[in-house]
């Protein structure tokens, strides 16, 4: 069990959470996919311990086989780690079940297991939670609603949730809500395209990392006003459109990720999408494919986004709720430079996507997508570590030309 921090001692402190978490239920066999492959699954140190102490059964024998101890990062959170059968979590069943969970209960599941696809963070107000997108019915109630992704706050019932996050230092926490606030104002902002919107909450992330928390803070509300305003139009018009160095860097980042990725749809999709743009693998980038690329997002992108604008919108208020940038005060710049090149990833993917399937794109292709890209990347810290280092490399570092990686 976490600790109960003194802010929680108070009667009844709030549970903050997304609408799309209201109500939400693990569909278990009955969902088209399942969390137990695809990704490594580790044990937290209070289940491997609790493991160690099984009576001699089969299943005891397995977990002993399976569960081995992750030596080379032994954090409490990753202390051990369960063995895959081929691509498959050893522990499930061939009805889609979990035998842990089936023959020893709940309590005997590995934190990672029993908290996901939730994330709980310990704040001052109470407790805040969301979910990943790689569950596909997260991704589906929460990308496709058309009011938007907004929070609900009510009385905590019972004790704290297993996985719970510990609180941040105080200013860290109060900066990266500020920063929250400036960043969900943006980019609910439907006076620009999307890629500006994210281009204009550079200026406030590139201002937070530049300055100290106590300096930044008391300027935050006005810096994200300001951030909104018309008058950085000429400013961010010299943005360069780069397509054929947009689209390279994104591949790039495809080919190193693709070799490790055992979530086939995400195969499946991306395959289907260069192949339309005509870059299939193995093949040099050429000059038709960045015409391709840009008639595709004329042609069959935009419109369709046009007419479900909520769908991405969604997707980046969710991102910025879930991944907490900015609560970091020493990652702050980079952790919005994850948010633009996962961003920028992903809606090549759609691009694509959308040159192969035409007028038969349909929100429900989307948030498939979404939900196998989302599995992919969201677990992969040396992923994103080489995704930061590839674009300091290709010298996309200022605001300028992160908007290489942004503009169509």
């Amino acid at each position: 069990m976490p600790p109960v921090t003194p802010e929680m001692k108070a009667a009844r402190p709030l549970l903050t959470v997304p609408t799309y978490l209201s109500g939400f239920r693990c569909l278990g066999a009955d969902c088209e996919d399942h969390c137990c492959y695809g990704w490594d699954i580790f044990v937290d140190r209070a289940s491997y311990q609790r493991y160690r102490k099984l009576k001699a059964t089969p299943l005891a024998a397995l977990v002993a086989k399976a569960v081995r101890r992750n030596r080379r990062d032994a954090a409490d959170t990753r202390y051990a780690k369960i063995q895959r059968n081929g691509d498959d979590c050893p522990f499930l069943t061939g009805s889609g079940l979990c035998r842990l969970q089936a023959e020893l209960g709940e309590s005997f599941l590995p934190d990672v297991c029993a908290v996901f696809p939730r994330r709980w963070r310990a704040r001052r107000s109470g407790i805040e939670g969301s979910a990943s997108l790689a569950c596909p019915d997260i991704a589906r109630r929460a990308l496709t609603d058309p009011h938007g992704i907004r929070l609900v706050s009510t009385p905590l019932e019972g004790p704290p949730p297993r996985g719970l996050i510990p609180l941040l230092a105080a200013d860290a926490e109060a900066l990266g809500m500020g920063l929250r606030k400036a960043a969900l104002a943006l980019i609910g902002d439907r006076r620009y395209p999307i890629w500006e919107r994210l281009l204009r909450l550079g200026i406030v992330y590139e201002a937070a990392q530049r300055q100290p928390p106590a300096v930044i803070l008391p300027r935050l509300a006005s810096l994200g006003t300001q951030a909104r305003d018309p008058e950085f139009a000429p400013f961010l018009a010299q943005t360069p459109l780069l397509t054929g160095l947009q689209i390279q860097i994104v591949r790039r980042l495809h080919d190193e990720k693709l070799p490790s990725v055992r979530v086939q749809a995400f195969r499946e999709m991306t395959a289907a999408a260069f192949a339309a743009l005509g870059w299939p693998e193995h093949r040099p980038f050429e000059e038709a494919v960045g015409r391709r690329y840009d008639d595709a997002f004329q042609r069959r992108y935009r419109p369709f986004f046009q007419q479900h604008p909520h769908l991405l919108e969604n997707y980046l208020c969710h991102t910025i709720l879930h991944d907490d940038p900015g609560f970091h005060p020493e990652t702050i710049f980079a952790d919005y430079l994850a948010l633009v090149l996962y961003f920028a990833m992903l809606r090549t993917y759609l691009i694509g996507l959308a040159a192969h399937d035409g007028p038969a794109l349909s929100p429900d292709r989307v948030v498939r997508l979404i939900a196998a890209f989302t599995k992919v990347t969201e677990p992969d810290e040396a992923f994103r570590r080489f995704a930061l280092d590839l674009v300091t490399q290709s010298g996309c570092t200022d605001l300028l030309r992160v908007g290489v990686l942004l503009r169509n």
